[in-house]
């Protein structure tokens, strides 16, 4: 276990690999990287690329059925960050900027910001800023995050493209709940543009925590947008952008019925994408 301090940031890159020598930062079994909340990310990809960031056991959904958390590795978590605990910060698990090629993320367990929701809508808006998987103003090219474990955050996976372009972005086998965003995709800035997205194989649950105050929140399974200026031109997806194959379940609203829920699957400004063979189920009204 590498313990931090309030605000710690515990890796950061240095250096890129190159086509064929991938640098992997692999976790040891029990391997645990902790603190009371991260600033700039636990793990800081800073913009390098050929990264391969593995948690050394296979995680997230494998033929369709979660892996028990138990089974996983490579534990990524804050210990005191959340409603009723010490500290309501901005937290970010795994961090990327620049423009980076060829960097994966797999086997990641991500246990973010512990958000208790009174179902009120003079409810703080606390943890709004708490992230898992964080691409911070960046474009790439070959991007894979699958077979991870995400929970506990307003946005557990979120690409914010903002003026880059990007090329090959898959999303596929991870196991989301406890958020606002299960999969967020932002592309609300000029010159923003993506194409070849695949999403598939995700389960995406629980909303329960973050559907209030809904001037802050509204909650969605995945929200793709590039809602740039008219004056502006932006876009993400295109004709062979896909989503897929995703299990998306339960109740939007969190059984709060002041909640903003937009959609399981919630594409708007710009979105271009194949949407098939997704299982979307809601509870009875």
């Amino acid at each position: 276990t590498i313990s931090g301090v309030a605000g710690a940031q515990l890796l950061k890159f240095q250096t890129s690999g190159t086509v064929g020598n991938i640098i992997t930062l692999l976790f040891e079994t029990g391997a645990v990287l902790e603190a009371p909340f991260f600033t700039g990310g636990a793990i800081d990809l800073n913009g390098k690329s050929y990264i391969l960031i593995d948690g050394g056991a296979t995680c997230g959904i494998v033929n369709q059925v979660p892996i028990a958390i138990g089974l996983c590795n490579g534990i990524i978590r804050t210990t005191a960050n959340g409603t009723n605990l010490t500290y309501q910060n901005d937290s970010y698990a795994i961090l990327q900027s620049g423009v980076p090629t060829d960097n994966e993320i797999r086997n990641i367990v991500c246990q973010g910001y512990v958000r208790v929701d009174a179902n009120d809508n003079g409810h703080a808006p606390d943890g709004v800023g708490s992230k898992c998987i964080y691409f911070f103003n960046s474009g790439w090219t070959n991007v894979r995050i699958h077979h991870n474990n995400l929970q506990h955050g307003a946005r557990l996976i979120y690409l914010d493209y903002q003026g880059n372009t990007s090329q090959t972005t898959k999303i596929y086998n991870n196991y989301i709940a406890d958020t606002g965003f299960g999969i967020g995709l932002n592309g609300s800035a000029n010159n923003s543009f993506a194409t070849d997205i695949q999403i598939y194989n995700n389960e995406i649950t629980n909303w329960d925590n973050w559907v209030s105050p809904s001037s802050t929140f509204h909650s969605n399974g995945m929200f793709i947008f590039a809602a740039c200026l008219e004056s502006e031109s932006c876009g993400l997806g295109d004709s062979g952008s896909n989503v897929y194959n995703n299990y998306i379940h339960g109740d939007l609203n969190g059984a709060f019925a002041g909640a903003s829920a937009s959609g399981f699957i919630h594409t708007e400004s710009g979105g271009i994408f194949n949407i098939f063979n997704n299982i979307l189920i809601a509870p009875p009204p």
